[in-house]
């Protein structure tokens, strides 16, 4: 593919998720011509896990962001679902404050935030290929354009050369359907920078429809929110609405289910050989690692308000989806996970009667 190029810049940004967009705003803000690359504009700021910003280890983390002048602080105020201090029990060092977000809110937001910010362009493209200049880089899209930047920040975060592995299957996928960057990698193993891999795991999103959430603890957050951002009216923050969440627990059931298929578990098949999270550990590891353990709490969140999508926090896996299926309706309250397909049926059924009476067949 012949290679044209196109500009000059001072930054260049590859990767417009939360750790992109606060590079790429950062520069922008100091002055410096920046460019934020991603694989699609659809996919700024996009929230492919628990849609909450902050918790242990990472609320201060928030803070100490907007502190330094950036956006995420700001943007978490104006979509807060829930708000809670964590382990508020324990001394003051170990606060730590956690909200749960609108999704698709806080992704409007962010993406609006970078359109709007002098001398910072969002282009939709994919890098294949960074290249070590004398001076800068360069950096070649799919499409064989040239960009030459003084530097460059890259936040793939977990779309580079990245597998979907589910049991038995996988493919080569980034979150939420959108394809992996395929080929980058390349360009770091040739400047003799080390690649590790390493995995994360993400839960089955349930309808709340069918849920029966009056088995479940319910978990308010706080009555009062306290600000991420200095820069937060108080007052908007306090009309947010305030979303419940639920508590809910495994069982031995469940866990019966995981034992008799742990073999298909592709974490004990050796097909996934990567490092996970501390935080954020499959079921099936915390049922293996603790067999003394007769539950595992879980958390039903909500994704956004108005929506009927809830995250089940703490259920993460990489089990079979016949296997999964099968544990979440081993959960209480979860036992009827085909009742929102039946209610589908219902409405279809009501649907094709009106369309008969219509038409006086």
């Amino acid at each position: 593919m012949n290679e044209y190029f196109v500009m000059n810049t001072e930054i260049a940004v590859v990767g417009a998720g939360h750790a992109g967009v606060e590079a790429a705003l950062a520069g922008a803000r100091l002055g410096c011509r920046t460019l934020l690359f991603t694989i699609s504009n659809d996919a700024v700021a996009n929230m492919p896990c628990n849609p909450s910003i902050g918790g242990t280890g990472k609320g201060q983390l928030v803070y100490e962001i907007d502190a330094l002048g950036g956006e995420m602080g700001r943007a978490a105020d104006k979509v807060t679902l829930q708000d809670r201090m964590l382990n508020s029990s324990k001394g003051a060092a170990v606060h730590s404050k956690r909200v749960q977000a609108d999704r698709r809110l806080y992704q409007e937001i962010m993406k609006k935030t970078v359109e709007h910010t002098a001398g910072l362009s969002l282009i939709q493209a994919e890098i294949k290929e960074i290249r070590k200049e004398t001076k800068g880089f360069t950096l070649v899209t799919m499409l064989g354009a040239c960009y030459h930047a003084d530097a460059v920040v890259v936040s793939t975060g977990t779309y580079l050369d990245s597998r979907i592995i589910v049991g038995e299957y996988t493919c080569r996928s980034g979150p939420d359907g959108m394809h992996a960057a395929i080929g980058l990698t390349d360009s770091f193993l040739k400047m003799g920078i080390k690649m590790l891999r390493f995995k994360t795991g993400t839960p089955p999103r349930i309808d709340a429809r069918s849920i029966d959430f009056s088995v479940l603890e319910r978990q308010d957050g706080e009555r009062v929110s306290t600000p991420y951002s200095v820069m937060t009216d108080q007052k908007e923050l306090d009309a947010r609405p305030k979303l419940p969440c639920y508590v809910a627990y495994t069982n031995e059931k469940t866990h019966e289910i995981i034992r008799a298929n742990i073999s298909r578990s592709p974490l004990y098949s050796g097909e996934i050989k990567g490092v996970g999270p501390r935080y954020c550990p499959s079921i099936e590891d915390k049922v293996v690692r603790f067999p003394d353990k007769t539950r595992h709490q879980l958390f039903v969140e909500p994704m956004g308000d108005g929506s009927g999508e809830m995250y089940l926090q703490g259920f993460s896996s990489s089990m079979p989806a016949d296997v999964q299926l099968e544990m979440l309706h081993s959960l209480v309250g979860f036992e009827r996970g085909d009742d929102a397909e039946r209610l589908c049926d219902r409405i279809r059924l009501h649907r094709l009667n009106a369309v008969i009476c219509n038409f006086g067949i």
